[in-house]
């Protein structure tokens, strides 16, 4: 399950989570090693959207936790360029790369 393995990484991921009263309406995921911090995952409940983007505070939270932790990096994912340029990012090329496994002889 997806919570059994953020639990995993352990100190490596923190989470923000958003309330309206006893509500949960917004929640983020970061991961984060000795030089970066990763805004991995956010979602929310547009039904629960009290007339703002919760997107936008998870995104304020998140940037005052990068900027307190004097990472050298903060990276936002690997879409997006137009939100990260609005905002005086530099978007990056995400490149992947696939080995054939070999079979055992």
């Amino acid at each position: 399950m997806f919570q059994d393995f953020v639990l995993a990484l352990g100190d490596c991921a923190r989470s923000v989570e958003l309330s309206v009263g006893d509500r949960t309406i917004a929640s983020a995921l970061t991961l984060t090693d000795d030089t970066r911090l990763h805004y991995w995952a956010v979602g929310y409940a547009q039904r629960d959207t009290p007339g703002y983007s919760p997107f936008y505070v998870a995104f304020a939270q998140v940037m005052r936790e990068a900027w307190a932790s004097g990472r050298e990096w903060v990276e936002l994912g690997r879409r997006n360029a137009s939100f990260k340029r609005r905002y005086g990012l530099s978007p990056r090329v995400l490149r992947a790369y696939f080995a054939e496994a070999s079979s055992p002889p």
